[in-house]
């Protein structure tokens, strides 16, 4: 049995908006962990941006946040809010620069995904299945 592997490529130079997902779930801070990954999986979202009463962005929650420093840890989801797991601060990049800048900051913080901002407004994210994504629609 032999397998190919896909032939794509991604340009250094292309922009983040090229690659971004423009639509995402967000979730209020005071949100127990259960009630976020319930909306998680009906929006079938690995990850939600955490917003403030004002809906301001705050933070992310990803599943590895709850598998992480919730199941592992022996805290209850039904108690336990996005607040207190949520990663901070959302690493963003603007919605012009590069792809390669979110590619190389994923990288150095080991991350899978990235805010991209429009004047100073969250406005996607970036992630790495995005990008493989996109790159193989290319490709096709």
């Amino acid at each position: 049995m032999s397998t190919t592997s896909p032939n794509f490529t991604v340009s250094a130079l292309e922009s983040v908006s090229d690659y971004m997902v423009r639509t995402f779930l967000r979730v209020p801070s005071s949100d127990s962990i259960t009630n976020a990954a319930k909306k998680m999986l009906e929006a079938n979202a690995t990850e939600a941006i955490v917003c403030n009463d004002a809906n301001n962005p705050i933070g992310i929650v990803t599943e590895r946040d709850v598998l992480y420093r919730v199941v592992a840890a022996g805290k209850d989801p039904t108690s336990t809010k996005v607040l207190e797991v949520m990663s901070v601060p959302i690493v963003c990049v603007d919605e012009n620069a590069p792809i390669a800048e979110p590619l190389l900051k994923m990288h150095d913080l080991r991350i899978r995904r990235i805010g991209v901002k429009r004047e100073g407004q969250i406005i996607g994210l970036i992630t790495q299945n995005s990008i493989v994504s996109k790159a193989s629609e290319r490709a096709s």
